[in-house]
């Protein structure tokens, strides 16, 4: 006779997947009828996986009954699909709760599906709101999906039809509406850019120069606790290098999804940045911030790279004005907020250890090469400066009139339209937001001249920021399904010949 807890163990446990099973597939209901088809498919997945595991427990437990298997083996077992439920609870359904699901609105959501496509062809995204207060991506579901399986289980037959790179990128909840302050998911998408990139053993290259590790041994044979014979210099100086090592692959990666995201979206990548980095971080970090510090470059940096990465798609063309006197100082304004930032980016950092300071620069080095090398050979997702010249300011024309600006008249005739693309959008509304036709807006907290503010004053400007928002969210959508319509056409046979 089986032993009785390990027995109740098991069939708990299939209850318990049961459970998780319909709730995913409520879940998979109401996306689907949200027309979000990347959470329901992995919504899918999970009543899948929960059905597997059910089986497993089905089969344990008979096994476990005719004395096929032992106790041991049988509560084992269980301990490893109780772990497996507990992630399918709180990484699944949690996940994909359409209460905690805050979908960003598809004027986002659409474009960054385009863009994930064309980095990692054949990925699935999903973008959804977190109550944490940041952007982030998660890039490996479907390897932490496979590791909830026993090994007795073939991976390949349960995640069958199941795209083989699934990201899931997070925005804050509490600014879900916020269409503008999205730029910032070019920074996550540059992570994907980085991941599939070649560029990930860039900064360990540069260190096994032999100029760049004889100065680090310099600096290790400074450092407080270097040892004095050569043999233990030769292994307390591997770890050293190792631990130097880890911080700089930190700050390069995010460097360089910095200059990704810079790439893709142009300057309103920095205008989201500035604004989003400004309300949560200092300027710069310190070894006394601990792990923010070993991971991730000062907002200093980040915003030095990214308005030098911006600065080509302002100089050096001439735009396409629809209302010249108005636009160029609409021009200027932008060309301001980028030399201001510049300006303060540029003030010099807060001194550091002589380690940190050599990773600083070996992060730079690293971040230059990268840079020589997508300059010379640029990906074709990345933002072309000559259509930023020519689309923004027809489409803040647009806006400052009400008009959608999802498309721009196409010069074959004023009833014959085309669709925008949609970072020109973003960047129109961008400009809009920092200066209207009016004049210096209201709200703007990069504003250059200061005046009183009252708190009705503020409710009142988020609630217009809100309504801008969701305007331009619509207009990228619209410009994003024309332009898809536009693609897909032939491919449709003579339906519309």
């Amino acid at each position: 006779m089986a032993p009785p807890l390990t027995s109740a163990r098991i069939l708990l446990l299939a209850d318990r997947l049961a459970a998780a099973r319909d709730s995913l597939h409520g879940s998979a209901e109401v996306l689907k009828e949200r027309g979000a088809s990347a959470p329901a498919e992995l919504a899918h997945l999970g009543m899948r996986l929960c059905t597997i595991l059910s089986r497993y427990l089905c089969k344990l437990w008979n096994e476990l009954g005719s004395g096929a298997v032992t106790d041991d083996f049988a509560s084992e077992q269980a301990s490893y699909i109780s772990f497996a439920a507990s992630h399918l609870d709180e990484g699944l359904v949690a996940l994909l709760s359409p209460a905690a699901l805050s979908m960003p609105p598809q004027g986002i959501t659409l474009p960054v599906e385009d863009l994930v496509r064309q980095v990692a062809p054949g990925a699935k995204v999903i973008v959804r709101g977190e109550y944490a207060h940041n952007y982030e991506a998660f890039l490996e579901e479907r390897a932490i999906l496979e590791k909830l399986l026993p090994l007795s289980i073939p991976r390949d037959d349960a995640l069958r039809g199941f795209a083989h790179r699934f990201f899931i990128l997070n925005v804050p909840a509490t600014q879900a509406r916020h269409t503008l302050l999205h730029a910032l998911l070019a920074h996550e998408v540059g992570h994907i850019m980085f991941q599939e990139s070649e560029f990930k053993n860039r900064p360990a290259d540069v260190l096994s120069t032999t100029k760049w590790l004889d100065e680090l041994k310099e600096v290790f044979r400074g450092h407080p606790e270097a040892p004095p014979t050569e043999s233990e210099f030769s292994v307390q100086f591997a770890q050293f290098k190792a631990s130097t090592l880890r911080v700089v692959r930190a700050w390069f990666k995010e460097l360089v999804s910095d200059f990704f995201g810079a790439k893709v979206l142009g300057p309103c990548y920095l205008f989201a940045l500035r604004q989003f980095g400004v309300m949560g971080h200092p300027m710069d970090f310190t070894p006394q911030d601990g792990r923010l510090f070993e991971e991730y470059p000062s907002l200093r940096r980040r915003l030095k790279l990214v308005s030098e990465a911006v600065r080509p798609f302002l100089y050096g063309r001439p735009f396409r004005f629809t209302d010249p006197s108005q636009q160029r100082r609409v021009l200027r304004t932008l060309r301001k907020e980028v030399q201001v930032t510049q300006a303060e980016a540029r003030a010099p950092e807060k001194p550091l250890p002589r380690m940190y300071q050599f990773a600083r620069r070996l992060v730079d080095e690293s971040v230059l090469r990268v840079q020589e090398a997508v300059e010379q050979a640029p990906p074709a997702y990345f933002y072309d400066p000559v259509v930023l010249a020519d689309e923004m300011f027809e489409l803040y024309e647009r806006i400052a009139d009400d008009i959608a600006p999802n498309e721009l008249l196409s010069r074959r005739g004023p009833t014959v339209g085309r669709p925008a693309q949609w970072q020109s959008i973003l960047n129109a509304a961008w400009a809009y937001r920092l200066w209207p036709p009016g004049g210096a807006p209201d709200g703007n907290p990069f504003r250059y001249r200061h005046q009183p503010v009252t708190e009705d004053e503020t409710a009142q400007w988020r609630q217009k920021l809100m309504a801008d928002n969701d305007f331009i969210s619509r207009s990228i959508e619209l410009s994003v399904v024309h332009g898809r319509f536009l693609r897909d056409r032939d491919s449709w046979g003579e339906l519309f010949q």
